[in-house]
C-alpha cells in the first residue's frame, strides 16, 4: 500500500510538472496567452502579504465579470485540489534553503528587466543599484544562487517591470481578466509581459539556440514550480479563505498591489 501511494505521488508530481511544461511550451512557441506569467520579480504571480482584505474598495474595470468568476472558480479548484497538495510534496522533496536558492537565481536572471525598466522610469540610481547587485551576486553569490548584495551590503532589489513602466506613463490598465490556471491580469499587464519577456535572457538564449529547447523549458518549469511553493501558496490561501467574496478579494489584492508598485 505504501509503495502504491508513493507511485501515485510521483505520478501526480509529474502531472504537476507537465501542466507547467505545457504553459512554458506555449510560451516558447509564441502563443498569445502563453507569455502571461506574472513576472512581478521574474516571478510568476505573487501576492502582497501586507494587503488588507478589508481595505476600502475601489472601481475596477471588469466587463467580463461573468466569465472571470467562472474561470476563478475553476482555477480555485485546481489550486486547492492539485497545486497545493503537489506543492507540499515539492516542499517535502526540495529543502526550503534549496528553494530559496532557486528563487534567488530566478530573481538574478530578472536583472536586465529591472535595470532597463528603472531606466525607462527615469530612476538611474535604482538602475545602478541593480548593476551593483548583478556584480556582487554573480561573484560572491555564486552565479545568483545566493543574495549577498542584500544580506551583506543592504542593496535591496529595485523591483520594476514593463507593466509598471506603462502605468508610470499613464497607460490605462484596461479590462480585468482571469486567465486559465495563471490567474488575474489586465490588458496593460499583458502588454507589459511581452516587454518583460523580450528582456529575459533565456528568451535570447532560446532564439539563438544557445541551449536546446528542452533545457529552456526545464529551467522555466523549475522556476514556476518553485515560485508557487515558495511565494504564492500561503498568500493565496490567506487572501481567499478569509474573504466573504474570494473573487473580489483576489481581484482587489492584485489591482491594489500593482497600483502600489506603480506609485512607488
Amino acid at each position: 500500500m505504501e509503495c502504491l501511494r508513493a507511485k501515485m505521488f510521483v505520478f501526480g508530481f509529474f502531472v504537476f510538472l507537465t501542466i507547467f511544461s505545457f504553459q512554458t511550451s506555449a510560451s516558447a512557441q509564441g502563443g498569445a496567452i502563453s507569455g502571461i506569467t506574472f513576472d512581478s520579480e521574474d516571478s510568476d504571480f505573487r501576492l502582497d502579504e501586507e494587503w488588507d482584505v478589508n481595505e476600502e474598495s475601489f472601481i475596477i474595470n471588469d466587463p467580463f465579470e461573468k466569465y472571470n468568476r467562472f474561470m476563478f472558480k475553476i482555477n480555485d479548484k485546481i489550486y486547492k485540489n492539485v497545486f497545493i497538495p503537489l506543492s507540499k510534496g515539492y516542499d517535502f522533496l526540495v529543502p526550503r534553503k534549496v528553494q530559496g536558492s532557486i528563487n534567488n537565481f530566478a530573481q538574478f536572471v530578472g536583472t536586465p528587466k529591472r535595470f532597463f525598466n528603472n531606466l525607462f522610469q527615469k530612476k538611474p540610481k535604482s538602475a545602478f543599484i541593480e548593476l551593483e547587485r548583478l556584480l556582487i551576486n554573480s561573484t560572491l553569490g555564486i552565479g545568483g544562487l545566493f543574495n549577498p548584495a542584500e544580506s551583506l551590503f543592504n542593496l535591496e532589489q529595485q523591483s520594476e517591470d514593463f507593466g509598471q513602466t506603462l502605468g508610470v506613463y499613464d497607460v490605462d490598465a484596461g479590462p480585468y481578466i482571469v486567465w486559465p490556471i495563471i490567474g488575474p491580469s489586465t490588458r496593460r499587464e499583458v502588454i507589459g509581459l511581452v516587454g518583460d519577456y523580450a528582456l529575459n535572457p533565456f528568451t535570447w538564449l532560446f532564439i539563438y539556440e544557445v541551449y536546446p529547447e528542452d533545457v529552456f523549458r526545464g529551467v522555466s518549469v523549475a522556476k514556476r514550480v518553485n515560485n508557487y511553493s515558495y511565494n504564492v501558496r500561503d498568500a493565496y490561501g490567506r487572501i481567499t479563505e478569509s474573504a466573504i467574496d474570494p473573487y473580489i478579494a483576489l481581484q482587489h489584492a492584485f489591482i491594489e498591489n500593482r497600483n502600489k508598485q506603480i506609485s512607488q
